[in-house]
């Protein structure tokens, strides 16, 4: 269990991922409506049948493989942790 200054806590992550959820939802809009839109065209490209949820739960694979290859210490892990988070809930919004 870690303690002290350097101590791990799962609401501090969550706060960060809701933060920046927030902050994109503000640029860029409605997220379940960009990955409806990206499915569709993934649709024509690939020739396939994707959801949106589909195309979401594919960046969440990503980003826990990104964690699987990094340095728990480093920026990166935290950084594919906030996204994996964000895009978990983003595939909630898109069921």
């Amino acid at each position: 269990m870690n303690t002290g200054a350097n101590q791990r806590l799962a609401t501090d992550v969550l706060e960060e991922a809701l933060r920046i959820l927030k902050e994109r939802h503000e640029i860029y809009g409605p997220a379940h409506q960009h990955y409806e839109d990206l499915a569709r065209f993934q649709n024509a490209y690939y020739m396939v049948e994707r959801t949106a949820r589909d195309v979401v739960l594919q960046n969440v694979l990503e980003k826990l493989d990104r964690v699987r290859r990094t340095d728990s210490e480093g920026e990166t892990f935290r950084d594919s942790i906030v996204d994996a988070i964000n895009y978990l809930a983003i595939a909630w919004e898109c069921s």
